[in-house]
């Protein structure tokens, strides 16, 4: 009796938790939005119509934008061309910086509407490459990210689902591309035994990101208000990454700087404004446990309209609230220290110290450790289960769990998955 009565705590407990909570807009096979009037989402025909920017751009004047930019500011940014989409459509990305291609420099991605019709963060992407772009030179804050850094801008991951409709409308966007896959659904999941086959436009863009070394990302969505911090794969109090603590910080001062702007979004999942991706459902396949895992880039889910095809005169306003803390997440990247070696010796002892990728089904490298030094590997326990003078570790015999790295007086925790072999 004891026990059948701490079950049923347990299941009113999880339900009633789980009910405080609105469901993940991912979470499950959706339910595609009632359809909004298509006066509600007015098409900008050619570049001058989106001056307002109270417009959603036709496909042909999405790349006329694009193309334009890189034409009229070749100093500052070069057009790339990610792949095509299933129906031949061009995936773009605008690389802006004064530096591009030099490894000195952090490279930056955002990447949006990987979801056909969830379609606020194109237009916000396309409006942050426009003031970018002409804010330098004039704005001391936005031209020094431009100096300082290398700022890839995607502005839409799923041009197939966005014009499902044919390319001079939104108004019948859908969620996946033209072959009804889920590209969420459809990247390499680190945890588990099975993988899909990538579409083209995922492979497209896997083939991008491994030619980059990409430090932070994020992956705009919509459907919902919330920050979405990795791993998608597990509850946190399961398994929680790594880097959980530095995720609420960032988290943190983006909702900051969002308050300053607004004080009603962002308050319909969580009223703290973020959560673990895993904590508000769990998934597999998804871009941003890929990318943390696979490119050991930092990558979160920004959920940024609660409704999907928002009308088009509300783009200005969400732009007003967002524009700040889209800012403020690109120049955390400033005060993230490189992976170059070259830049190690310059660094204080102590704070340089990683190890990826991180979870490992095998081997590891670390950050911040001189070869020759003495690395040991321990259990929770404290028993010392691997000595090692290389940077490059061989976790692969172990069990799955978490463990101690230790270098000098310094230590992490690095999950291991899968069986030891």
């Amino acid at each position: 009796m004891k026990g059948k009565i701490l079950i049923f705590i347990f299941i009113s407990f999880f339900f009633n938790t789980l009910a405080q909570i609105p469901l993940r807009p991912d979470a499950f096979p959706p339910i595609d939005e009632p359809s909004v009037p298509s006066k509600a989402l007015l098409m900008a025909s050619n570049v001058d119509q989106m001056a307002q920017w109270n417009r959603y751009p036709t496909h042909s004047t999405y790349l006329s934008m694009m193309q334009e930019w890189a034409d009229n500011h070749p100093e500052l940014c070069r057009l790339d061309s990610i792949g095509t989409s299933v129906q031949g459509r061009k995936i773009l990305c605008l690389a802006i910086g004064t530096h591009l291609g030099d490894s000195n420099y952090p490279e930056f991605f955002y990447s949006s509407t990987i979801h056909g019709d969830e379609l606020t963060g194109m237009v916000m992407m396309l409006r942050l490459i426009d003031t970018l772009l002409n804010s330098y030179g004039r704005n001391p804050r936005l031209t020094h990210l431009v100096d300082s850094l290398q700022i890839y801008i995607n502005p839409l991951a799923n041009p197939d689902g966005t014009y499902h409709g044919g390319d001079n409308t939104v108004a019948t966007s859908w969620r996946y591309n033209a072959d009804g896959i889920d590209l969420n659904r459809n990247y390499p999941d680190p945890f588990s035994s099975t993988t899909p086959t990538p579409t083209p436009e995922n492979t497209a863009m896997i083939d991008y990101v491994s030619h980059h070394r990409f430090r932070l990302s994020a992956n705009l969505h919509g459907g919902a208000e919330v920050l979405n911090y990795p791993w998608d794969s597990f509850l946190s109090s399961v398994q929680a990454h790594p880097k959980s603590d530095w995720w609420q910080e960032v988290c943190t001062r983006f909702m900051d700087t969002l308050r300053c702007y607004d004080t009603t979004h962002f308050a319909n999942v969580t009223s703290s404004g973020y959560i673990a991706g895993g904590d508000w459902y769990v998934i597999g396949g998804g871009r941003q446990d890929y990318m943390n895992y696979y490119h050991d880039c930092l990558e979160m889910t920004m959920e940024i309209s609660t409704t999907k095809r928002l009308p088009s005169h509300l783009l200005p306003s969400y732009w007003h609230f967002l524009a700040g803390p889209l800012i403020t997440y690109i120049e955390e990247l400033l005060s993230l220290l490189p992976h170059d070696s070259n830049d190690i010796a310059e660094v204080p002892d102590g704070v340089l110290w990683e190890a990826y990728p991180n979870p490992t089904s095998g081997h590891i490298t670390l950050l911040g450790v001189t070869p020759g030094d003495a690395v040991s590997v321990l259990d929770l326990s404290g028993a010392t289960l691997l000595h090692s003078t290389s940077s490059t570790l061989d976790l692969s015999h172990l069990a799955p769990g978490i463990y101690l790295v230790r270098y000098g007086r310094r230590a992490m925790k690095v999950i291991k998955t899968g069986a030891p072999h």
